[in-house]
């Protein structure tokens, strides 16, 4: 939690969100080595629609719309 205050102070909104999606890709595609999950396609469409969510989010902050 601590490092998410010192890098919001430090950056951008923009470089925030980049940062902040890339973290959650990486979370998302190591958790299959840690856990025990079965993909199939309500994990997998899980995982996109959350990529494509987050991918919005970053489009949106980053153009101000």
């Amino acid at each position: 939690m601590l490092h998410t205050v010192k890098l919001k102070s430090s950056a951008t909104s923009g470089q925030y969100a980049a940062w902040s999606f890339l973290a959650k890709v990486i979370t998302a595609s190591l958790s299959p080595f840690f856990f025990v999950m079965t993909a199939n396609v309500l994990t997998i469409s899980c995982l996109v629609i959350g990529g494509v969510g987050e991918a919005l989010l970053v489009y949106t902050e980053r153009t101000g719309t």
